[in-house]
């Protein structure tokens, strides 16, 4: 094996070994088991109900579980530091979480108002046809299809 085909191989591996790590929570971070398993369990269902999420919003997803099961574990420990720090925590779960919900809106919103306006289009041009002669108005759809389709 030469020497360049050692690098990819061992590049490859840490990137696998990487990829597996990335999902787990580190255990100084939660040394709870049951809370470690809540977390893997929190961040697939979010993955699944995010099937088109891009890249980023899979490492948005990813910390906002990783946080939200950090604070339930010094919840549950008592360990929640001032009372500050605690609503500042807070705050930065809720931030995350709102950044999440933006961008997921974000991309459904261009889909949601082109569908919006076709559907207003539709119905305007369908009432704008109401009451001509069938022949005026079989020619003015044509006539509205071909010019659709030029632009």
């Amino acid at each position: 094996m030469s020497s360049d085909e050692l690098v990819v191989r061992s590049s490859s591996v840490v990137l696998q070994e990487f990829q597996t790590a990335l999902w787990n929570v580190p255990e100084a971070f939660i040394p709870d088991e049951g809370l470690q398993d809540l977390y893997e369990l929190l961040a697939t269902q979010l993955r699944q109900d995010n099937p088109d999420a891009d890249t980023l919003e899979i490492i948005m997803i990813e910390r906002v579980a990783a946080l939200y099961v950090f604070l339930r574990y010094r919840e549950l420990t008592g360990d929640t530091g001032s009372l500050t720090a605690y609503h500042k925590n807070i705050e930065l779960w809720a931030k995350l979480v709102d950044q999440l919900r933006r961008k997921r809106v974000d991309n459904s919103t261009d889909e949601v108002a082109k569908s919006k306006m076709l559907a207003g289009v539709s119905e305007a041009f369908q009432k704008t046809l109401t009451g001509l002669e069938p022949e005026v108005a079989a020619h003015i759809r044509q006539k509205f299809a071909k010019n659709l389709s030029e632009v």
